[in-house]
């Protein structure tokens, strides 16, 4: 009964991967479709070495339902580890948004120059 497991881990670790290469527009954020692309690249890759691991432990191991129980293990620790990468990848993008936004209020707030006692930006005609 291992074989059908295995063949689930490897064919949604093949899914994502497909779903990966393809599924990202150019429009969003670069910095969170990178880290959406590694994410998703390493479990990938994590569900096919365990599909591999399921059908080695499910030929060499007793018939006592290893296999079994270190691919059911693998496929929850899998929604674990998407569910902990898109939250990482959100808290990641909510803080980066948050410290554009308090950089941008600073430079609309202080226009540099224009107050008594600073240099000015830009050099005009009275000014040398």
């Amino acid at each position: 009964m291992y074989g059908p497991l295995a063949l689930i881990l490897a064919a949604v670790g093949v899914f994502l991967g497909v779903v990966v290469r393809r599924g990202f527009s150019d429009d969003d954020d670069p910095v969170a479709v990178d880290q959406a692309r590694g994410f998703a690249l390493v479990g990938t890759g994590a569900m096919i070495m365990f599909a591999a691991l399921v059908v080695i432990v499910g030929l060499l191991a007793p018939p006592d339902g290893m296999a079994e129980s270190l691919g059911v293990l693998a496929g929850f620790g899998f929604l674990l580890y998407l569910t902990l990468a898109g939250a990482v990848i959100m808290i990641a993008g909510a803080l980066r948004e948050r410290g554009s936004a308090a950089a941008q209020q600073a430079r609309h707030r202080d226009p540099g120059g224009d107050r008594a006692g600073q240099s000015a930006d830009h050099a005009g005609p009275d000014q040398a």
